[in-house]
């Protein structure tokens, strides 16, 4: 074996071990069974002594049943993204106009936009300058639980 390669696994020597099998004997038989394109690959070995064109209708069969598979593989990954695609669309589409018209109640808090002084004062803090944060903080703070209370009804 060369530097790159690695030892095979269990799984991989109990699929050649099928494989062999299935060129002596024509079937996986017991055991694991071994992978659908190395019996493919087998059956062709197996009857190397047809004649060219019942090779090639052979080889055909093999081929056309392996796109058949992988369309049929695209297909049961793409199938179920779409209709989650879909099921998102219409779920966004029914409760548009739910949000849209929602009761005053059921709306949320319009909240205070942050000062450019306590924007200033943040700056200020992550450069060492502590000292402005506190009190821009306690004005911002207030501004929005006055918001809160006045939208929740605070207190009561």
């Amino acid at each position: 074996m060369g530097d790159d390669e690695k030892e095979p696994t269990p799984q991989e020597l109990a699929e050649a071990a099928a494989l062999a099998r299935a060129l002596e004997e024509g079937r996986a038989g017991g055991g694991p069974p071994a992978p659908e394109d190395a019996l493919a690959a087998a059956a062709l070995v197996r009857l190397r002594g047809l004649d060219r064109a019942r090779a090639q209708v052979v080889l055909d069969r093999v081929v056309a049943a392996r796109r058949q598979a992988r369309r049929r593989r695209a297909w049961m990954i793409l199938a179920p993204l779409g209709a989650l695609a879909a099921a998102a669309v219409l779920a966004l589409g029914l409760t548009a106009p739910l949000r849209r018209h929602a009761p005053a109640a059921l709306r949320s808090a319009t909240l205070p936009r942050p000062s450019t002084a306590l924007i200033e004062a943040q700056l200020q803090a992550a450069h060492g300058q502590p000292a402005p944060l506190d009190a821009e903080m306690r004005s911002y703070r207030r501004a929005l639980y006055g918001a809160l209370a006045s939208r929740y009804g605070g207190g009561q």
